[in-house]
């Protein structure tokens, strides 16, 4: 995440903070959902383009470029997993 986008995210928080309490019609409140947009579409466009530079970077290491394709669709090969009862 880019330092902008970090400071991005502090100021939607602050913006949450204020307008919670306030009503949907309050300005407060429009100012939230206008930047939370913002930022949202900015979020996206940043890791859109970050796993495309990722892709074309490792487009001839075919192992890679399924670890970053399992990544991208949240499926982890985590261990870590295991119920309780089969535990020791």
């Amino acid at each position: 995440m880019t330092t902008g986008l970090m400071k991005s995210s502090l100021t939607s928080n602050k913006l949450y903070r204020k307008c919670v309490s306030k009503p949907k019609t309050h300005p407060a409140h429009i100012r939230y959902v206008k930047y939370r947009n913002i930022y949202n579409k900015l979020k996206q466009i940043a890791k859109t383009t970050y796993y495309a530079n990722q892709l074309n970077t490792f487009k001839n290491d075919s192992k890679t470029t399924w670890n970053l394709l399992k990544n991208m669709i949240g499926k982890n090969n985590d261990k870590s997993g295991i119920p309780l009862p089969f535990q020791t």
